[in-house]
């Protein structure tokens, strides 16, 4: 037949390769959830959340009470970075690929940058592992466990700065828990004034807050 077609001058027609379709695409599952970590509570809210954190329990005490220390310390550092646009921004502090996405990093640049004080760095890398010891831990950690009641009495930024301006300080019938819960209220509430303070151009001079904060932020106290 093809060649018949051949001498009549006539091609034979191609048969069209048949073609599997393609196969169908994978989607990655979308979690409704996920909006939740859009959501930011008011300033009222949040300082309502983490002046009655003890009731939540120590589970919620550690983590909720360090994602409250995490979110100030992104407004801290803003207040003192040049104004990002919405890319550059997510690149330093975007929640999953962000420079700045966890909270040592912030806490470790926040200091590198004259920011807080030694002794507030300090007790900040040490609350930010026991709140990864809450959270990621396979065993249930608890404010009981000996672990965290020593790094509970590690803390000294409030202590120290109590003690500075005569404010009553730690005494030895407060439990670990009210330790790290005083010292998440004092730090939030610390660097609420910081922020005031930079967009300002003041200085801080609430005490004991002050001096939480680099010598460059203090104000002079009376």
């Amino acid at each position: 037949m093809a060649r018949r077609d051949r001498e009549h001058g006539q091609k034979s027609p191609r048969l069209k390769p048949t073609t599997s379709p393609p196969p169908p695409r994978k989607t990655t599952p979308s979690a409704k959830s996920k909006a939740l970590l859009r959501e930011i509570p008011t300033d009222e809210e949040m300082q309502n959340v983490v002046t009655n954190l003890k009731p939540l329990g120590h589970y919620a005490v550690a983590v909720i009470g360090m994602a409250y220390i995490d979110r100030a310390l992104v407004l801290l550092l803003k207040s003192s970075f040049i104004k990002l646009d919405k890319d550059d921004h997510n690149r330093v502090f975007d929640g999953v690929t962000g420079i700045l996405s966890g909270s040592d990093p912030k806490i470790r640049i926040a200091y590198a940058t004259k920011l807080i004080s030694a002794s507030m760095y300090h007790d900040l890398i040490i609350m930010n592992a026991m709140r990864n010891a809450f959270a990621h831990s396979l065993n249930a950690a608890s404010f009981d466990h000996e672990e965290i009641k020593a790094d509970c009495l590690s803390l000294k930024a409030l202590r120290s700065a109590r003690e500075n301006h005569n404010i009553t300080t730690y005494n030895a019938f407060e439990q670990p828990i009210d330790i790290f819960i005083e010292s998440v209220v004092a730090f939030y509430m610390g660097i609420r004034d910081a922020i005031r303070a930079i967009q300002d151009n003041e200085k801080i001079r609430v005490a004991p807050y002050r001096d939480f904060f680099h010598e460059s932020l203090r104000g002079k106290w009376p």
